[in-house]
């Protein structure tokens, strides 16, 4: 397998990853060019951010595919993880096929991914660690295309500088220039905390449900540490890279401290649900852990009461 993943990465044309990108996203891209680097001296190449592909791309060797698509198949370009919860984040699936031993970087990137540190927090506060600050580029640039050029220049730093990526990440630790990226984190824990006050709680057979209308994404970790077992937050006015205008949009995520996941938890027939219901015709989806409405433009056409009601009746 190995020489073939070489050899596909090496002559990729072309990728396309999913809106709003993040962590997992640009490791995997930056292990992807790292490798294209060495195999052809060509380190970049052009990457696309939408929310759907297409099943000719999918099946094309040539187009890279990963966190999004809900096809493992590296052999074919396809990384995406989210249909299998037993997968590792995407750079941790392109490094197995490749033979190489994960990095602490990519060690830390699929652990946060999996929920990890919320059943094992790290000794300092979440703004301070790699996966709380480096979500600050998404608040400062609204671009994937922007955001893509200062997440890779942050991981390379990271890697260069022998930063531990388990490690605290506070602003004297820190470039000038990714400080703009704390600050950012800062600011938006703090409206974080005052948005959680206005959640509503629900009792249901697994523990108490938080549903929160805010367009702060960074309220669901103040409601987890509230003791939510399940967050659904609504963003009336929700924006993602690509769409023509902001449109309503949820994300409903499940609090791994609390709760195990997929074991006694599994979102993933919620969703299905949830697509059988959503006016728009696209899908609903995501992991066991975590997902959400549409990635369309346009968003969900669901009323929150709606949601809410199947959220009730998928708990008990």
């Amino acid at each position: 397998m190995e020489p073939v993943i070489r050899s596909l990465v090496a002559g990729a044309r072309r990728g396309i990853s999913h809106p709003n990108t993040d962590l997992d996203a640009q490791t995997f891209l930056l292990r992807v060019r790292n490798l294209r680097a060495e195999v052809c001296g060509c380190a970049d190449f052009a990457v696309e951010y939408r929310p759907q592909v297409l099943a000719e791309e999918l099946d094309d060797p040539e187009v890279l595919i990963w966190d999004i698509g809900r096809s493992h198949d590296p052999g074919r370009g396809n990384f995406d993880h989210h249909q299998n919860h037993e997968l590792g984040a995407t750079p941790i699936i392109l490094l197995e096929a490749l033979g190489v031993t994960p990095s602490p970087l990519d060690r830390y990137v699929d652990l946060a991914d999996r929920g990890y540190f919320f059943k094992h927090p790290q000794p300092y506060p979440f703004l301070e660690t790699l996966h709380g600050f480096s979500s600050g580029i998404s608040l400062v640039y609204g671009d994937d295309q922007v955001r893509s050029v200062h997440y890779q220049d942050l991981l390379t730093w990271v890697e260069q500088s022998a930063m531990d990526p388990f490690g605290r990440f506070p602003a004297q630790a820190l470039p000038e220039r990714f400080q703009v990226f704390l600050r950012a984190r800062r600011a938006e824990e703090e409206e974080a905390k005052r948005a959680a006050e206005s959640a509503r709680w629900i009792m249901t057979g697994i523990g108490k449900v938080a549903y929160i209308a805010s367009d702060v994404v960074g309220v669901m970790r103040v409601l987890y540490e509230q003791g939510a077992v399940l967050v659904v937050l609504h963003e009336p006015r929700g924006r993602m890279s690509g769409w023509t205008g902001p449109a309503p949009k949820y994300t409903v995520g499940a609090n791994p401290a609390l709760v195990a996941v997929p074991e006694k938890l599994d979102l993933r027939p919620l969703f299905a649900r949830l697509s059988a219901l959503e006016p728009s015709g696209c899908s609903w989806g995501g992991q066991a852990g975590v997902g959400g409405s549409p990635r369309e433009d346009g968003g969900s056409g669901l009323a929150a009461e709606r949601v809410i009601r199947e959220v009730r009746n998928f708990l008990g």
